[in-house]
């Protein structure tokens, strides 16, 4: 039983996390209230500009590459920025994806403005990269670009540019799904593997620099000393060092359609093993094909970090009851199929069956297919038993056994 010292200890560390949590919002809501500040249309874009803090001008400074002006007081600072981005606009829209230029395409086609209740993206990006800004104007939320920012974006804003940022979205999709499946990769490699599979020259310092901003505004990637990496990775140097051990290991190869398909944030390999634990949840669970790809989806993203079976089948836990042994043993086998024919960052993009010796393969255990129909199906509504000729759970209409319920 702890002693009173102990519980004095407690409530003092309960106490500063309260502490700590209420200054965290503090922040955040004053964070709010200066981003969505009151402001008037037109403004200039120096007036833009000086209505941000000398940090977010020395940030705004740090994207656009611009040196030797760090000694400029912020209104010297200020000015020069907006004489800077007027005549250099087209320089920085060579850094965007598609989506991020059909937004400021937006903002050009409706008079300069638009208006939003939510956004659904960090808007600080475009203010950090002198593209547009933000504010409250008439009790609305709006996004905007001053009149010389207008001209300037109206001015580079051809079918070039159009061309360019359809390039860099396939660049960085690429990046995103190569990383999906590398977990962490040296930035000069990664454009190398693009140039191959896209037959065309890729400029490593313009990849940089166009990857280097998605991953500002996307957050999806991080650059690191040890290379640029998923969002899901918790120590890059901890995996280099795991990658590192299978140094005579080439890279798995992937097609230019694999990487883009592993860009998407809803995407999983759909590998048979995958196929036959799907199977299993739909046919013990009842659960509708949606609900069983949704749990897939979650395993697939906790694989590269925790790949034994007792952690999967405790992430499976948060979705369903194991009545008892054999039934634990079965998923267990469907689990660990999973595991071995999951690429992993470690293996560079191998699965551990793959890496098997082909002589040896007759060797290795699999759980049959049918194993995953073998146990009794419950209804998770109900929690009565489900017959064969009873309707399907899954709302088809169709009988179970015509439904989910076929082998």
């Amino acid at each position: 039983m702890p002693g009173k010292k102990d519980l004095e200890i407690d409530q003092i560390l309960r106490d500063a996390l309260a502490r700590s949590e209420a200054y965290a919002l503090k922040s955040e809501a004053r964070r709010i209230k200066k981003l969505w500040k009151q402001v008037e249309l037109p403004m200039s874009l120096k007036d833009c500009l000086l209505g941000l803090s000398k940090d977010q001008l020395d940030t705004i400074r740090r994207n656009l590459d611009i040196k030797n002006i760090s000694a400029l007081n912020k209104n010297e600072l200020a000015e020069y920025l907006a004489r800077y981005q007027i005549k250099n606009m087209g320089n920085t829209l060579r850094l965007l994806d598609q989506g991020r230029l059909q937004l400021l395409q937006t903002i050009a086609q409706s008079g300069g403005y638009i208006v939003s209740d939510s956004f659904g993206f960090d808007v600080s990006f475009f203010f950090e990269y002198c593209l547009a800004f933000c504010g409250t104007m008439d009790g609305q939320r709006i996004m905007f670009m001053p009149d010389e920012l207008l001209q300037a974006f109206q001015a580079a804003n051809d079918r070039e540019l159009a061309n360019i940022a359809a390039r860099n979205t396939d660049w960085i999709s690429m990046t995103c799904g190569a990383l999906y499946y590398y977990g962490i990769m040296d930035p000069w490699v990664l454009a190398d593997k693009i140039a191959h599979l896209t037959k065309q020259r890729v400029d490593y310092k313009q990849y940089h620099s166009v990857i280097a901003t998605a991953s500002d505004f996307y957050q999806e990637i991080k650059f690191t000393g040890h290379g640029i990496m998923d969002k899901r990775v918790n120590d890059p140097k901890e995996l280099k060092a795991a990658i590192m051990k299978h140094y005579e290991l080439d890279y798995y190869t992937f097609s230019k359609r694999q990487l883009l398909d592993a860009s998407r944030s809803e995407f999983f390999e759909r590998t048979p093993a995958m196929k036959d634990l799907a199977r299993f949840l739909i046919h013990n669970y009842a659960f509708p094909k949606d609900d069983a790809d949704y749990i897939l989806l979650e395993i697939s993203k906790m694989i590269p970090i925790k790949d034994s079976i007792h952690d999967i089948i405790e992430q499976l836990k948060n979705f369903i009851e194991i009545p008892d042994l054999q039934f634990a043993q079965i998923l267990g086998g469907l689990v660990a199929e999973v595991l071995n024919h999951t690429r992993r960052w470690e293996l560079k993009g191998h699965t551990p069956y793959e890496l098997i010796p082909e002589q040896q393969k007759h060797c290795y255990p699999q759980v049959k297919s049918s194993q995953a129909n073998t146990a009794s199906v419950y209804s998770i509504r109900t929690g009565a038993k489900i017959g064969r000729n009873d309707p399907c759970p899954c709302g088809s209409g169709k009988k179970y056994k015509k439904c989910c319920g076929m082998n």
